[in-house]
């Protein structure tokens, strides 16, 4: 296994600190208030990148305390603890805890009233240089920082005993370690490759990292779904017939008896969306959570596919939000026994080898060396990728973007989601080239991330930073070197929310499954203006093969997303599916390589032949031949 699963997956990344803000005055910056909202779990509330992983023991105030407007609660809680006297206290995951302030009978949410919060006192940069614990991730030593410098916890008969999502790696794993570990979980997610992904309580980290056998404990890396947009209807390259399917539907050419699996988290939706998705959906392999109004994603991928090919027979597949979940999921999908002729993923990872060798890489070619055939959107991040060597002409330790700048910028307004990702060619199972990531505001506090690469067993090459903006302007990103001996050092940085002002580079900006070679990689021609998005990831790998593949229509309408445009080269790979799933039953014999087919059937886009902008062209459907 030439990388470790750092599951903290999302859709495409491994941990930060983005809770904490820190200027020279000591003074923390602005906090995007609410009123109905305690200022004290305000201050507690994770990075919105994070806090799907988070739950929380909190109070909720109810103006009016009837049947009805408890019982309308529960699809935004876990669990109701105690309800008396109009206040209901119960376990509420964090990303949920604005939606349930919004709600008009809800008068105030706050912690329970007899817990008592504490929060990091400041220290200088050499303090914290020298107190660094290599055992945990950075958002999880700002809040279990060394003895003498953090307040002892109180309050846990109050209730504040919040449960994160943790990767939990083991330096020796075995039946006696695994189990003297399980009774500090509060519920256990998977194990495996000597990691333990698990519910843990916040108050039990410092028991974990005491235990000899545990190296290092992570926030899980998360995946992305690549969606430009916020869509009854039938897709406007299916109308304009920009694919050439047309043909084959009049020959009664429809995807039938086809079987595709389309990989998601977020399959919300109501009785007009559900008139768009094909008739034969199955469900089975999806959440039993509820998925709420904004979590159409994989719901408009569907659409499409089905625009494309009616006749496809679809399988829903929830990959959660993890790299463990994804390669569960999959591993799933195979112990079902069912027949997958065809898989469309419109998410992917930020982070990793970027060589098609990383860990989710080999799964997808578990599924793939069985003739399954596996499309994925390229990713979105053209204008939002910069690579480059480190480099310190002044000696002072942070690297310069160019001789003059020693700063990227990005401009956000207040309130917007702010991540960026860092990551850089190191061992992915014991890096120990460190570096730390930092994001200025405006007003020139900061946000920081300050993961250990020591060598030790789960530490990675990444950096990452989630915030809200406190104030609207230009937020500076900056790389500092901690400890690191090579002279070139590789570094891939991503800003998934924002385009970056400047030092822009579009090369190399795909995804971690796009790299793959036994994926067809698919980025994304406007169906509006024909042109190739801007944002359209673009190759190479990092071994040097041309990526995308094909490129295939986006900006299109569906139900999902009405009255909102469905764009991203997540509406691209639907499309490249929807083509497949009807060449597979034109084909169908074994012996058709249907990638090879698209790729010479392409309608070929930008410079004479193959480029690593457009692949090898357009997908056109009626010239795919299998002679």
């Amino acid at each position: 296994m030439r990388q470790v699963i750092i599951s903290l997956m999302i859709l495409f990344m491994t941990t930060v600190n983005a809770c904490v803000f820190a200027d020279e005055s000591d003074q923390s910056l602005e906090l995007v208030s609410n009123a109905k909202i305690g200022d004290s779990l305000q201050r507690e509330l994770p990075a919105p990148l994070y806090s799907p992983l988070v739950s929380m023991i909190v109070d909720i105030f109810l103006k009016d305390c009837t049947m009805a407007h408890t019982s309308s609660l529960q699809p935004y809680v876990r669990k109701v603890l105690y309800k008396k006297d109009g206040v209901v206290e119960a376990e509420v995951r964090a990303d949920k805890i604005k939606q349930i302030a919004d709600l008009p009978y809800v008068s105030f949410i706050n912690f329970p009233r007899q817990s008592v919060l504490h929060t990091l006192s400041a220290v200088d940069e050499q303090d914290l240089e020298s107190s660094r614990d290599p055992k945990i991730c950075s958002f999880l030593a700002e809040r279990f920082g060394p003895e003498e410098q953090r307040p002892p916890i109180q309050g846990i008969a109050g209730g504040r005993d919040n449960i994160v999502l943790l990767d939990i790696y083991i330096s020796e794993f075995n039946d006696t370690n695994f189990n003297d570990l399980k009774p500090h979980l509060k519920s256990l997610r998977y194990a495996r490759d000597n990691i333990v992904e698990a519910d843990v309580s916040l108050l039990s980290v410092p028991a974990i990292k005491d235990l000899s056998y545990v190296s290092y404990i992570s926030l899980p890396r998360l995946q992305y779904r690549d969606c430009e947009g916020n869509g009854l209807v039938q897709s406007e390259a299916v109308m304009k017939d920009l694919m050439k399917t047309c043909t084959l539907h009049g020959e009664g050419i429809t995807g039938k008896g086809v079987s595709v699996a389309v990989t998601d988290s977020n399959f919300f939706f109501d009785d007009i969306t559900k008139v768009e998705l094909p008739s034969s959906m199955d469900m089975s392999l999806v959440s039993s959570n509820v998925y709420s109004i904004k979590q159409w994603h994989g719901t408009a991928c569907s659409e499409i596919i089905a625009d494309v090919a009616p006749g496809a027979n679809q399988l829903f597949v929830d990959t959660g939000s993890t790299e463990m979940s994804f390669i569960d999921a999959l591993e799933n999908l195979t112990r079902q026994g069912k027949k997958i002729d065809l898989v469309s993923s419109s998410m992917d990872f930020p982070v990793g080898m970027f060589d098609g060798e990383d860990d989710v890489c080999l799964a997808v070619r578990n599924l793939t060396r069985n003739g399954t055939i596996w499309v994925n959107a390229a990713g979105n991040w053209a204008q939002r990728h910069w690579s480059g060597n480190f480099k310190d002409g002044d000696g002072d330790g942070i690297n310069e973007f160019s001789q003059e700048d020693e700063s990227i910028n990005i401009t956000a307004r207040k309130g917007e989601t702010i991540e960026v990702i860092l990551s850089w060619d190191d061992d992915w199972e014991h890096a120990s080239e460190d570096y730390d990531l930092y994001v200025y505001s405006p007003r020139g506090g900061y946000a920081q991330s300050r993961n250990p690469q020591t060598g030790y067993f789960g530490h990675s090459p990444v950096e990452t930073i989630s915030l809200d903006a406190p104030v609207s302007g230009v937020y500076e990103i900056k790389i500092r070197k901690v400890n690191a001996t090579r002279d070139r050092v590789l570094f891939n940085l991503i800003a998934p929310k924002q385009d970056l002002d400047e030092y822009r580079v579009v090369e190399g900006s795909l995804g971690v499954l796009s790299c793959s070679n036994d994926v067809i990689t698919v980025g994304a021609l406007d169906a509006v203006t024909g042109e190739l998005a801007p944002y359209s990831s673009r190759g190479p790998t990092a071994d040097g093969r041309i990526k995308p593949d094909i490129v295939a229509p986006t900006n299109v309408t569906v139900s999902s997303s009405y009255p909102y445009k469905f764009e991203g080269t997540s509406a691209a790979a639907p499309h490249a599916s929807g083509c497949v799933a009807l060449l597979h039953q034109k084909f169908g014999n074994p012996g058709c390589d249907i990638k090879s087919a698209i790729i010479k059937g392409a309608d070929d886009f930008g410079d004479l032949g193959p480029d690593n902008a457009y692949g090898y062209g357009l997908i056109n459907a009626s010239s795919a031949n299998c002679n």
